[in-house]
């Protein structure tokens, strides 16, 4: 009877061992696989420009005065700068 008593405690024992480095392993794979996900989430939002979330809305607007002529102080060139080039 003591023998078959000790196979039962000692697969009993290795099972339980067995069990703590399965859910350990599992665990940390979990961890592992959800910052891949953010990781590619962050990726994706970086290259495509898209920084708000999915879902997200814009409500304000902000209030830019741009004006949409042309700016002809910029067009305006010295002679000594066209006869340096």
């Amino acid at each position: 009877m003591l023998p078959i008593l000790v196979i039962l405690v000692a697969g009993l024992f290795v099972g339980f061992v067995w069990q703590l480095i399965r859910s350990a392993f599992a665990s940390s794979l979990d961890k592992a696989r959800s910052r891949s996900a953010e990781d590619t989430q962050a990726t994706l939002q970086m290259t495509t420009g898209s920084y708000l979330l999915e879902g997200a809305t814009v409500t304000e607007q902000p209030d830019t005065n741009v004006s949409l002529k042309k700016d002809s102080t910029l067009d305006k060139k010295t002679n000594s700068d066209t006869s340096d080039k």
